[in-house]
């Protein structure tokens, strides 16, 4: 026979290795994600039972609030020299 007439022949590959592979690395995923939920949840737990999670808050208002006020005037200066450059 010629080698064209196994151009024309089906190939079976065996894919159970690989989705046993596949199984294998969907389950370690989600285990991963799992531990890694519990960790979060008893990290938030932690957080807000010690009082950090208000501190965070009230330290990240507190800085919006400087940053704003910071650009409030810088802003002012900025059209104060404006106008008294242009008389």
């Amino acid at each position: 026979m010629s080698s064209s007439s196994n151009d024309n022949s089906v190939r079976i590959r065996d894919y159970s290795t690989t989705s046993d592979q596949t199984e294998e690395s969907i389950k370690n995923v989600a285990k991963g994600l799992q531990e890694s939920s519990s960790s979060v949840r008893e990290l938030t737990l932690a957080l807000t039972r010690s009082g950090a999670i208000v501190e965070i808050a009230r330290t990240i208002l507190e800085a919006t609030t400087s940053i704003r006020d910071t650009a409030n005037e810088i802003n002012y200066i900025v059209k104060f020299n404006e106008n008294n450059s242009l008389s």
